[in-house]
């Protein structure tokens, strides 16, 4: 799944709903945690380094490991209840979200 999932909307919205537990409007770019609650927008997490560092402290408070380098692309490894999840990009939030999401959905 990683390989082809490209960074933009659609991986940022599995990253906030899978990692973060936000609620997605299904035709606008806002998410809320609980009825109630008022609307942000969706952060660029696979595009913006401000928004992949949340995704890495999120991985971090859940007892991940992180290791993120570059060598010709960007590598992000998740060692994660014990397995080593991976993924490389030419963005490193591309790499990272694609990792923490592989992470996950081995924890369901």
């Amino acid at each position: 799944m990683s390989e082809q999932m490209q960074p933009g909307p659609v991986l940022n919205r599995l990253i906030a709903t899978k990692l973060f537990g936000y609620e997605v409007h299904e035709n606008l770019s806002i998410m809320w945690k609980t009825p109630g609650d008022p609307f942000v927008p969706i952060l660029g997490y696979s595009t913006d380094w401000n928004a992949m560092r949340l995704v890495v402290e999120e991985m971090i408070r859940r007892g991940a490991e992180v290791n993120i380098g570059f060598y010709e692309d960007w590598d992000c490894q998740f060692d994660y209840k014990g397995t080593n999840f991976r993924d490389v990009s030419s963005t490193a939030p591309h790499a990272v979200c694609l990792a923490a999401l592989q992470a996950l959905e081995a924890d369901q």
